[in-house]
């Protein structure tokens, strides 16, 4: 079996591209373009770019929504979405290296969370201290999409013209 990337060994390859979605949310960036791999429930479907989709039915991946954000190249679409793939952690390798257990939120469960991975040697007492937490910025588009305030009021105003 070859490897996509020099330096990734089959059997990464085989526990990374072989699941029905990816592990958490992932953002990976290649030149200009910009991919924002999202993680969904079964029966989600394929809501991506179509180079995305044809990926994604070749490696076995189900339940994807992908967003592409600047250039449309297919080669770099490519490329984005095998490196973000190969970056993604698998939660217990996570939950071994922060030392804390990593929860899951479903909507069917509501507020309670499922634990997904525990560490090894035990989850540490103290919370995660601030330096550690990720500086995450948010796409506007989507804050407004899910705010319900993506239109404009003036769009269906009907404009005269002279």
């Amino acid at each position: 079996m070859f490897s996509v990337f020099p330096g990734l060994n089959p059997e990464s390859v085989t526990r990374l591209f072989f699941s029905p979605t990816v592990y958490h949310d992932i953002n990976s960036k290649f030149k200009r373009t910009t991919l924002c791999m999202t993680k969904q429930n079964e029966g989600y479907g394929l809501r991506c770019h179509r180079a995305v989709i044809t990926l994604c039915k070749l490696i076995g991946m189900k339940d994807l929504y992908c967003k592409v954000e600047g250039s449309v190249n297919l080669l770099n679409i490519t490329r984005a979405f095998f490196t973000g793939l190969a970056n993604q952690q698998i939660h217990q390798s996570l939950a071994d290296k922060k030392q804390l257990h990593v929860v899951e939120y479903q909507a069917q469960r509501g507020p309670l969370p499922v634990v997904v991975a525990s560490p090894k040697e035990g989850a540490r007492p103290d919370p995660e201290p601030v330096d550690e937490i990720p500086n995450t910025r948010l796409n506007w588009v989507d804050v407004q999409a899910a705010q319900g305030i993506k239109h404009s009021k003036w769009a269906g105003v009907k404009r005269t013209i002279w």
